[in-house]
């Protein structure tokens, strides 16, 4: 059996050639299988016959990654050492945990006021260790002599991404194979690289929801919430459709800088009066919150609330409207837009057409006020 395992993405004939050059070093090497992982640090790992348990463990594993893959590699690793607990614990956040127990064995919650990260972070490299000394394994665990399950020894390995810790992969009182930590070294390894994958892949998502010069949600977010919304089981719904008054003139006049002052101005504003609820912005000057099961006399007041925070500076059209019963997400929308549109003309009428520049002025004289 030839295995590839690379960092940087490849082609599918890539990864092929190279594992069937790893095939051919496991036929000339006369053993079971060969495995190349792509990175300077590591060798290649040859694999004897009489060691066909880890070799089964690694195939085992191979097409199944993600959070499932994941929990599965420590799984394979808690069986094949026979150990109490395994656990990956990610350094990208506060969250991230993964664990793996044995029956009959207690599960860490929450694991972080039970193990010492801070000391088991400065301690661990990027080979693994075990310890087994009372003192090391009080200071992986203070609580070691009130557990139930206590330390008798503790294997860790930290996880890296060029030189940087990104996770720990640790064991808890492994009984079989406790020499060989081949399986441990090479799946920490392809955690890693897993745990980097899904970070990215998290991080990607969060990025591609929101709007990238305001920060609020964008229109794909939208159509994705349109998507989903089940109107039946809302008690109510409340929109307010904004729209910012001669935008495009304004860039004009003043360019495409202050353009963007005057949009983030409005988005930080929206944040401040809605922050709890649903804030889109649906194209270059338009933005859109949906607040759901909200009262109408408190979906009133934030309404007022926000357009009192506008008054120094009244660029922005404002539409509402609110629903409890027969709730239809674009029927509100359509209302919304309508009252913002009769306020869009409200403002354009009050001043006549050669007061046109004055209108600017005020509005570039309210976003100066807005950046102090």
């Amino acid at each position: 059996c030839g295995t590839s395992m690379e960092e940087q993405p490849h082609t599918y004939l890539d990864l092929y050639e190279k594992a069937k050059s790893a095939l051919q070093q496991a036929k000339y090497s006369k053993t079971n299988q060969s495995i190349i992982y792509q990175d300077a640090t590591i060798q290649p790992l040859h694999l004897k016959k009489e060691e066909r348990g880890l070799d089964t463990v690694l195939l085992s594993i191979a097409s199944s990654f993600g959070n499932q893959g994941i929990l599965h590699a420590l799984k394979e690793i808690q069986t094949y050492y026979e150990a109490d607990r395994v656990y990956l614990s990610s350094l990208l956040d506060d969250q991230t945990f993964y664990e793996v127990v044995a029956q009959q064995k207690t599960a860490f919650k929450p694991h972080r006021e039970l193990l010492h990260l801070d000391y088991l972070k400065k301690q661990t490299h990027s080979n693994a260790h075990t310890w087994t000394s009372s003192h090391d394994l009080f200071m992986i665990r203070p609580t070691n002599h009130n557990f139930k399950d206590p330390l008798i020894s503790f294997t860790v390995m930290s996880l890296l991404d060029h030189d940087v810790q990104i996770g720990l992969l640790c064991m808890e009182n492994a009984t079989q194979h406790i020499e060989q930590l081949s399986l441990f070294q090479i799946l920490g390894n392809v955690l890693a690289l897993e745990l980097m994958k899904l970070s990215l892949q998290n991080t990607k998502a969060t990025i591609l929801q929101y709007d990238s010069l305001t920060g609020v949600l964008n229109r794909d977010s939208f159509r994705q919430y349109q998507k989903n919304i089940k109107e039946d089981i809302l008690i109510s719904l409340g929109v307010l459709s904004i729209d910012i008054n001669g935008l495009k003139s304004f860039n004009n006049t003043y360019g495409m800088n202050q353009g963007d002052h005057l949009v983030c101005t409005l988005a930080n504003k929206l944040k401040e009066s809605f922050q709890e609820h649903h804030i889109y912005r649906i194209s270059s000057d338009e933005f859109l919150i949906i607040m759901e099961n909200i009262a109408y006399e408190a979906f009133q007041k934030k309404v007022s609330g926000f357009k009192q925070s506008i008054l120094s500076f009244p660029y922005a059209a404002v539409g509402s409207s609110w629903a409890e019963k027969q709730i239809s997400l674009d029927n509100l929308i359509r209302n919304a837009e309508e009252q913002r549109f009769l306020d869009k003309q409200i403002y354009y009428n009050t001043s006549p057409q050669d007061d046109y520049k004055n209108r600017l002025n005020d509005t570039m004289k309210g976003l100066r006020v807005a950046l102090e």
